[in-house]
């Protein structure tokens, strides 16, 4: 306990108890009617909140957490950040509610009521957190002896397990060094250690989750998206564009990835991940450096380590898999094989984490296509572990050969500039699409005619008659409408192309630029990170690693808006507002010409304005969305889903009856609400997909199929695909 602390009484107001009161309720009152809280100089905290030890009116210690006021200006901002802050605190009540009293979590007493706000009482834990206690642990070869490393990891997937059954099961989602204690009121460390027996305790619950899809998310009622600490936590937890969020996010698989992270920088000494840009595109496209063994026995350990951190969810194993490995390393059983009898139609469907990307396979050609995707992401194919070097082979750190792009040209043109002429084209628009006999993804026009003809195992980006951005299976470039090279692959990733020519480019460095058409960088690179769709000629990027960082780079490479108070930025509407993000929570749009705002920052979402119209959610306690127009007034309210519009028409998602359908600048359904999922108008057409059939097709501003259903899946459109997102 820190000793620079002051002393404090506190009253509550009201006090629900954690569990059936009864007769006990008025002495249950009068104990934690009043507190003596320890103030520290350096709290405990999360994000918004805070834990302080507290003495109760018999003497008992106990823990409160409480909310951290905002420290706003603006009294609408502070308002809606403190409103946003105590739902945030009384979920994670709830989720501390469901394991109260189970084994390796803390004891819940009550949710009370102070002047000062609400707060959570709770055990208070003896003991360290593992990040603080990995010195004091046996070491060998530059990390925390195997044995021990193993200890740690079967007990707390024995904890998760115990979370993970009946109806009230959680997942955690913020599994980290510092969020998993050793108690040590009953046993020493060095009695722990020596017995390889401990006492672990899992605490912060502020991104937990309910997994019982009935009783919703934080993120569905506030906006909250809350992100898990970048170096442990899986991808999917990494960005706010995913792709069906709901289920990736309360897969048990989320505490196996952070974990083996955990367990990774135990036994290494280092994390899997150091980024220098984007957490969540450094972990989506790279496997992590293979861990050296310290001794060679210590091999299947480091297999079953390595085993959770892959990108793809369904690559991981499940916690009861993991734990299985981990003691039949320790001698305690035989490990199981893991049951491989899935169909080749099952295995060969891939969720990627990005909405642009996300896809399903059908047909005998899936399970082919699902490779290549899951190499992308730097998976290892198959269901078994990942091979880690001999003991002796010296750990590099598992950097890529980058050596080409170290002096900062990255020039990714072929050589030959005239190979990167325009195109002669009199289409204007297509659309990506999976074609459900072949496999691969071509690229089709309003008509239903292939521009480009199914011949690419990833899927590409929007037309454009200068190039549609393309992969090889590893990098990106410029392909034309024969399918052949505009621009070779050269970049990691790459954004589509502007009506000017211009698109957003990552080199093999890791940072970003603009390139022209020709793949000649416009903009050097130099930013971390950045979105991938240029509109009216500017893009959010960010050059500095700080959370708040983002700004509007121009591609003339001079900044529109300049880097800073800005968690996240959206694209530039046609109307010159972007949806911009403060205090990593409140949403509002901002003028770029000036930088002023046009609508304040209190929203819990704002998604792009196109024809002077724009979807938002304006209340924290709501998850549907609202059509607003420039200035904030509200024309229709009430949909689950928004896209931006396009051609005078929106796609929007009925929260009735969960299907899709066209709504009008009123509002008004256009076309009713019929389709399973429903893209951008252009040119006359939509990409929907069937109800029935589950397949793609074009239908027109009536709803009516212009091609019928035979895609296995097609992108919904470069509007708004690129969400706004922390990263």
């Amino acid at each position: 306990m820190d000793t620079g602390h002051t002393a404090t009484v506190l009253r509550l107001k009201q006090f629900e108890p954690a569990c059936a009161a009864g007769p006990n309720l008025q002495n249950l009152e009068r104990r934690y009617s009043t507190l003596l809280v320890e103030e520290s100089s350096s709290p405990l905290h999360g994000g918004m909140s805070y834990i302080c030890r507290a003495t109760t009116t018999d003497g008992a210690v106990v823990a409160v957490k409480r909310q951290l006021k905002s420290s706003e200006s603006d009294p609408d901002l502070a308002r809606a950040m403190d409103e946003a802050g105590e739902q945030a605190l009384f979920q994670e009540y709830k989720s501390l509610l469901a394991v109260s009293g189970e084994p390796g979590f803390p004891r819940i007493y009550g949710y009370g009521i102070s002047d000062d706000g609400p707060l959570i009482l709770m055990e208070w834990i003896e003991g360290k957190t593992l990040r603080s206690a990995a010195p004091l642990l046996p070491h060998e070869g530059g990390g925390v002896a195997g044995s021990v490393v193993c200890a740690i990891g079967t007990e707390v997937l024995g904890i998760l397990l115990g979370a993970s059954n009946g109806s009230r099961a959680i997942v955690h989602r913020d599994i980290s060094a510092r969020n998993i204690m050793i108690r040590t009121n009953a046993r020493t460390l060095e009695e722990q250690i020596s017995s390889l027996s401990f006492d672990l305790v899992l605490i912060d619950f502020g991104s937990a989750t309910p997994m019982a899809s009935q009783m919703g998310s934080l993120t569905a009622k506030t906006g909250l998206v809350r992100f898990g600490t970048p170096a442990y936590a899986p991808p999917e937890m990494l960005t706010a564009d995913v792709a069906y969020p709901e289920e990736v996010r309360k897969s048990p698989r989320v505490d196996v990835y952070a974990l083996c992270s955990v367990l990774y920088e135990l036994y290494s000494g280092k994390t899997p991940y150091v980024a220098d840009g984007s957490w969540y595109l450094e972990k989506r496209d790279h496997a992590p450096a293979p861990i050296v063994p310290h001794v060679e026995g210590d091999r299947p350990l480091c297999e079953a380590i390595l085993s959770g951190i892959r990108a793809d969810q369904e690559m991981r194993p499940s916690p009861q898999e993991l734990k299985s490995a981990l003691e039949a390393w320790q001698g305690k059983k035989p490990a199981p094989q893991r049951k491989d009898d899935a169909t080749e139609e099952q295995k060969g469907q891939h969720w990627s984490l990005t909405r642009r990307a996300f896809f399903i396979c059908l047909g005998g050609a899936a399970a082919g296509i699902a490779a290549v995707a899951a190499a992308r992401s730097g998976i290892l194919s198959g269901i078994s572990f990942p091979s880690i070097p001999s003991a002796s082979a010296k750990d590099d750190g598992g950097t890529e050969d980058s050596s080409a792009s170290q002096d900062g040209s990255d020039d990714a043109s072929s050589g030959d500039s005239s190979a990167a002429q325009t195109q002669v084209s009199a289409v204007a628009y297509a659309w990506p699409a999976l074609d459900a006999t072949s496999g691969l993804w071509g690229l089709l026009d309003a008509s239903g005619s292939w521009v480009l003809e199914p011949s690419l195992s990833v899927q590409p980006g929007s037309w454009s008659q200068s190039g549609t951005p393309a992969c090889d299976g590893s990098l990106w470039g410029f392909v034309g409408a024969a399918g052949s090279w505009l621009v070779s692959p050269a970049f990691k990733a790459l954004g589509p192309l502007s009506a000017d020519g211009y698109a957003a480019a990552q080199s093999t460095s890791g940072l970003w630029g603009i390139v022209s058409s020709g793949g000649s960088w416009a903009v050097e690179p130099s930013c971390l990170a950045m979105e991938k769709t240029i509109h009216n000629g500017m893009v959010p990027a960010r050059q500095s690693s700080s959370a708040d960082s983002w700004g509007f780079l121009a591609t003339d490479g001079t900044w529109t808006i300049s880097p800073g108070g800005f968690s996240a930025l959206g694209s530039c509407g046609d109307n010159g507002l972007a949806a911009a993000c403060v205090s990593q929570t409140l949403w509002g749009y901002l003028r770029t010409a000036n930088r002023s705002w046009a609508i304040k920052p209190t929203l819990a979402e704002a998604r792009l304005f196109q024809e002077g119209l724009a979807a938002c959610r304006p209340n924290m306690q709501d998850s549907t969305y609202t059509l607003i127009d420039a200035s904030g007034n509200r024309i229709a309210e009430g949909f689950a889903d928004m896209r931006p519009f396009a051609s005078s028409l929106a796609a929007a998602k009925d929260a009735s009856t969960g299907s899709w359908g066209f709504i009008d600048a009123a509002g008004s359904w256009a076309v009713a609400p019929a389709f399973a999922a429903l893209g951008d108008m252009h040119e006359g057409s939509a990409p929907a997909q069937d109800s029935s059939s589950g397949l793609w097709g074009l239908v027109d501003a009536s709803g009516s199929w212009v091609m019928s259903p035979s895609c296995s899946q097609m992108a919904l459109g470069d509007l708004g695909d690129d969400q706004p997102a922390t990263t």
